[in-house]
């Protein structure tokens, strides 16, 4: 996924006022979550392998990098 990409997602997504949204890019290998902040999405972080991606809107949600990579077909 390229930058256009993901500026072009995203900006539909806050159009639509989606309070958080994660990019999985299978073939980066990173999760991305931006949060809506007054209809602009801040990056609330650039998750990889090892690391452990958590939402900002569900509270104890988070869940292993790893795990969402390994499901992609990308990557199998």
């Amino acid at each position: 996924m390229n930058g256009d990409e993901i500026l072009s997602e995203s900006g539909l997504n806050a159009q639509a006022g989606i309070s958080e949204c994660w990019i999985v890019d299978p073939k980066d290998e990173v999760i991305i979550v931006l949060t809506l902040l007054d209809k602009i999405y801040v990056d609330r972080g650039m998750f990889s392998r090892g690391e452990v991606a958590s939402s900002v809107l569900l509270q104890d949600f988070e869940t292993d990098v790893v795990t969402i990579l390994d499901a992609s077909p990308i990557n199998r």
